[in-house]
């Protein structure tokens, strides 16, 4: 491995083909270094960030990209030509004034939801972004455990619950292993989503998947904004 100073790497980066000399304890030798294969390597990395997290609006796309001078800085140069092909590679579509972007051979229809719950983790790729799932979902997220209790709106540690394609609520619990028992803290659906009684038994389903996978196979609930949907969710956990 061969590290060399920013500076030299940058101009390095600025010749379309260059030389090394590199001091060894046998004596000096000359290394070629070609920078010509760069383009590619970004672009598949690129690619991959887009296909663990498309559709992306232009501008999480673009925030991704560049975020990638922390994690490749050796290519940071190379950035801005990588963001302006991956533009003219991915597919594209503009709805309500905003440039989405996805891989080309996929197609944002040809995915239908599934008929499942799921709770997601804040770093999960559907919320971590918060103004594409503000955009997409219209489902405005924010990690609470920064935030002084008494200032908290949903809860510590809250999770965003995808069903069927689309974030309707999020829920904050804490497991208690010791004595087997899954403390649902609070439990909230967004605005616009009514309680059913599919709806309740899809959460009903999660909600013990989730306690049993914790080994709390007893499920509490404290806390649930819509009390109808609290009634209906602790009798089917009965």
């Amino acid at each position: 491995i061969v590290v060399v100073p920013y500076a030299v790497f940058k101009k390095m980066m600025a010749a379309k083909d260059c030389r090394l000399r590199i001091s060894t304890g046998s004596g000096d030798k000359n290394v070629q270094f070609s920078v010509e294969r760069f383009p590619d390597d970004i672009d598949l990395l690129i690619d991959v960030i887009v296909q663990k997290s498309a559709p992306l609006p232009a501008l999480s796309l673009s925030g991704l990209v560049r975020r990638l001078r922390y994690a490749v800085p050796q290519w940071r140069l190379g950035l801005n030509a990588a963001l302006a092909r991956a533009k003219e590679r991915l597919a594209r579509a503009r709805v309500d004034g905003i440039d989405w972007y996805w891989p080309v051979n996929e197609s944002p229809t040809a995915f239908a939801p599934a008929d499942m719950v799921r709770f997601l983790t804040p770093f999960d790729p559907v919320v971590w972004d918060r103004k594409r799932a503000s955009e997409l979902f219209d489902f405005d997220y924010r990690l609470e455990c920064y935030t002084p209790e008494a200032k908290r709106q949903f809860g510590y540690f809250t999770l965003p619950i995808l069903r069927r394609g689309k974030l309707i609520g999020r829920i904050d619990a804490k497991a208690h292993r010791k004595i087997g028992v899954m403390e649902v803290k609070a439990l909230h659906l967004e605005n616009g989503v009514s309680v059913s009684d599919a709806i309740a038994k899809d959460l009903a389903k999660a909600l013990q998947a989730f306690a049993d996978w914790h080994k709390t196979p007893q499920v509490q609930i404290k806390r649930c904004d819509q009390l109808d949907l609290k009634a209906a969710l602790q009798l089917a956990l009965e």
